[in-house]
């Protein structure tokens, strides 16, 4: 089967996306550890500021679910390569919708 360029060319946005992603967070992640008194901890913003535990469990979670956008976009081609790039784009894009009405409703 021939892979069209606009497939192909989505697949490499969301797997180069995905994976600064998980850069950004482990670098935040690293950052953490160095300077914790720099991170807003014990504040009411959500569960991962509760503690330092959470936080770097929140980050590394973030990490792994980066990653694993950034292996459903490499291999596509594979049996059920599709339905995992396409199912990791819904789940994210609805979490983001999500935090996105979070926030306009100024519950965030």
């Amino acid at each position: 089967m021939r892979r069209s360029i606009s497939t192909l060319a989505i697949r490499i946005v969301w797997g180069l996306l995905c994976l600064t992603f998980s850069i950004l967070i482990a670098s935040d992640v690293v950052s953490f550890m160095k300077e914790p008194s720099q991170y807003p901890l014990g504040t009411e913003l959500g569960w991962c500021y509760r503690s330092p535990r959470n936080y770097i469990g929140s980050g590394l979670l973030l990490v792994g679910w980066g990653l694993a956008g950034t292996l459903s976009s490499v291999f596509c081609e594979r049996k059920h390569g599709r339905a995992a790039l396409i199912g990791h784009f819904t789940a994210t894009a609805a979490y983001i919708a999500y935090i996105f009405v979070k926030i306009i409703n100024g519950s965030w």
